[in-house]
């Protein structure tokens, strides 16, 4: 096996356990950001992972940019 990238996620919109309905945390908390305030949230603090690599959030596949 070849692992090329792992990451972690902060469980916003981790599914309940017991199926109790959608958890809403993700959407509460970047709705006000819309869009545009996502994407300049991810560009600001997502765009490498833990360890320094890049995290291709904007799904790009060149690490030279």
């Amino acid at each position: 096996m070849s692992v090329e990238m792992v990451q972690t996620s902060c469980g916003y919109a981790v599914p309940f356990l017991d199926y109790a309905g959608e958890r809403d945390t993700l959407d509460r908390v970047t709705e006000p950001l819309g869009q545009d305030g996502l994407h300049t949230f991810w560009a600001e603090r997502n765009m490498t992972t833990i360890d320094g690599q890049p995290s291709n959030i904007f799904g790009d596949t060149d690490d030279a940019g």
